[in-house]
This record gives C-alpha cells, structure tokens and sequence, in this order.
C-alpha cells in the first residue's frame, strides 16, 4: 500500500537500535530514495502490541512521538504533509500533519479501522477498505514540495520536557505555568473603581426616580378637587 520500488518509495521498519540515536525514529516510516541517499521520511508509525492498548500512558506518547517527527520532516524536508499511523492492538488510526503558516502546525485524524484478527473477521474488514482512499490520496500529495510558506528550525523533541517518564501518581507535573498574581496595589485600586462604578450607578439611578416622581406629585397637586352635589 505504501511502499513503491518502482516509484523508489519504500516502506522501513527502523526500530532497530544500534546508536543511542537511533531510539528517537520511529517504529516503521516510508523514505524515498534519492540516488544513493534516503531522503525523508513522508510516513511515520508507531506500533503497540494487544498488551498494551489499556497503557494510556505509552500510547499517547506515541502520539506524541507522531507529532513531533512529522513536524521535524516538516521542517526540514519542506514536505506538504507526512501522514502517521499509530496501531494499538488491532486499532489503527491514521493521522496526517502539515503547515498551515509559519510555526502553525495541524494534525488531524483521517480515518481509524480495525484489522481482523484471524480469517473469519476477513468478510467484514472489506467495508473498511474504502476509509483508506482519503488515506492513500494524501500520501499521494505529502511528497510535494511547498516553497510558498518558509519552514521552522525545527529540531529534535524531547519527550522528558513535556511528558515524565515517572508512572508515580505522586509525581511532579513538568510543565509549568506562569501566571500573573496581583499585588496589594492593584486590588486596592480595582475597589476603588469598583465602588465608584457603584456610586455612579445607584445616583443615576436615583435621579432617574426623582425626575419621574416629581412631576407626578405635582400633577396630583395642582388636580382641584371633584365638586360633591
């Protein structure tokens, strides 16, 4: 589906670790060949197995892992779109990402199927078959060339400053949020205004009552009373 020696696209398992480098590639991905280098990659996927599907934490840092590696194929190979795929067990959703302006990135969901386990659930995946035309249709476009928006430096993610790599509950959250925390000034200041908005409201207010009430308390005045026979 993916891989093309004719067109010289070819589909990699690249989990193999030789150099410590080498844990920040994906599980498999789809590199073009370009004389005698590999240029890439335009697909990136990550694999977790039936065991591992109610593992929130190690599926959505795939997801994570998605991202970022596309992003950085992105950058550097000014590619329209990479498209990723994550299996879980026998989930697989697709997802494509790709550069909307300069440092605005979107990743979407295309489509998710499910594969069959053995040869009696074949039948039914048929139906799915057709969800993977959008797919194969953007995969198509992610090998063009974009030069109308210019590229992010964009290097290397590290997980660790995003995501702990601790599974205590207990643990502190790395991601830090500043916020701006007023002082005394400012609260004595926002009371003031408080109550002189208040002030102003409850006197227009109150003229608004006299100027109807007055003129209503004269008109009974002045209104001479009915003559008794």
């Amino acid at each position: 589906m993916f891989n093309n020696p004719d067109q010289r696209r070819h589909l990699q398992w690249l989990n193999i670790k030789v150099l410590d480098s080498n844990s920040k590639r994906p599980d498999f991905g789809a590199n073009i060949l370009k004389s005698s280098n590999w240029v890439g990659p335009v697909l990136i996927g990550e694999i977790k197995g039936e065991d591992k599907k109610h593992d929130n934490y190690m599926c959505l840092l795939d997801l994570y892992r998605t991202s970022s590696l596309s992003l950085e194929s992105i950058s550097q190979n000014k590619y329209k779109g990479i498209i990723g795929i994550q299996i879980i067990g026998m989930h697989v959703p697709f997802y494509i990402t790709t550069q909307l302006a300069s440092k605005f990135y979107v990743m979407m969901e295309i489509c998710s199927i499910t594969l069959p386990k053995d040869r009696t659930e074949i039948l039914s995946y048929f139906p799915n078959v057709s969800n993977l035309l959008p797919v194969l249709k953007y995969y198509e476009s992610s090998f063009e060339v974009q030069d109308n928006i210019e590229p992010d430096n964009v290097t290397s993610f590290d997980e660790t400053k995003v995501i702990c790599m601790s599974k205590d509950r207990k643990r502190k959250c790395p991601v830090v949020l500043n916020y701006w925390t007023p002082s005394f000034v400012h609260i004595f200041f926002s009371c003031i205004l408080i109550i002189f908005l208040s002030t102003i409201c409850i006197t227009t207010s109150i003229l608004h009552k006299i100027k109807y009430v007055v003129p209503t308390f004269k008109k009974h005045i002045n209104t001479p009373l009915s003559k008794t026979s």
